[in-house]
């Protein structure tokens, strides 16, 4: 009888986490340090990213002139089956078309991808530091970068 337990007992850790392990995979697989405020490094430009749930990340870039900001591009990370993408829609350029990147990681670079787009068809975000990232954008016969920090968060009280 007590063999039966124990085989039970077993079989059900077994079963709770095969059911465990997707649902920590796919969380793993979304860049979510991105969470918060970065700065361009000596420019005025900016990206904030908010996590909206264990598959979505939402974020823009944009630029401050005389304090007021000016969205350049949406953003967003998100896990769709197998699969995460990053997904770009830029206000007034291409009939509001929003463009998918597909991702795929190494290391600690999370690299998305989508060779029918013009420029870029390469989005890489390079996690240097908790404060520090490197952003490549590239073609077959361009690339531009820029290193961002994450700008600390402003308390409102």
């Amino acid at each position: 009888m007590q063999q039966a337990i124990d085989f039970l007992q077993h079989y059900i850790a077994i079963f709770l986490l095969g059911l465990l392990l997707p649902l920590s995979g796919r969380a793993q697989d979304l860049p979510t340090f991105l969470t918060g405020d970065w700065k361009v490094e000596g420019k005025e430009s900016y990206e904030h990213w908010d996590r909206m749930n264990g598959n979505l990340l939402k974020g823009f870039s944009y630029t401050k002139n005389n304090e007021l900001p000016k969205v350049l591009e949406y953003m967003e990370i998100v896990q769709e089956k197998d699969s995460v993408w990053c997904k770009v829609n830029i206000p007034g350029q291409h009939d509001g078309e929003t463009f998918s990147f597909l991702q795929r990681k190494a290391g600690m670079q999370w690299i998305y991808e989508n060779p029918a787009n013009d420029f870029p068809q390469i989005i890489i975000y390079e996690l240097l530091s908790d404060n520090d990232i490197q952003i490549y954008l590239k073609n077959e016969t361009q690339e531009v970068s820029y290193k961002m920090q994450r700008v600390p968060h402003k308390s409102t009280d």
